[in-house]
């Protein structure tokens, strides 16, 4: 099994199953004085299956029900942070409790074409 379709399976299984006591999807770790997820869902291949932005959002709506409030995405991941946009609109229009896009956490990088050590 390539990984990707490896990652896909692991992320279907934890929205498809209740999630453990040990595995709370916004329970956060203290590290060098900064408090980080535990769980980040990667936006790098969200329209590999499925051509549609739509359904892109509606599966990473499943995953903000579901309680995963972080996010990984590139410039280089084609078009995910305008998706992750769409599913922050979206949650702000429905303005539920549980759906409110201010939860949301989005961590991005800029991928530069140039090996010199000054673009690192």
């Amino acid at each position: 099994m390539r990984a990707a379709a490896s990652i896909a399976y692991v992320g279907a299984l934890l929205i498809g199953s209740a999630l453990s006591a040990a595995a709370q999807p916004a329970e956060e770790c203290d590290y060098n004085d900064s408090v980080y997820p535990r769980v980040v869902i990667g936006a790098w291949q969200l329209l590999e299956r499925d051509p549609s932005p739509d359904n892109a959002v509606q599966t990473l709506s499943a995953y903000v029900a579901r309680g995963f409030n972080a996010f990984d995405t590139a410039d280089i991941y084609g078009p995910s942070e305008g998706i992750l946009g769409q599913l922050h609109h979206k949650l702000d229009a429905e303005a539920s409790p549980t759906a409110r896009s201010s939860t949301l956490r989005f961590f991005t990088k800029y991928v530069t074409d140039s090996a010199t050590l000054a673009n690192a």
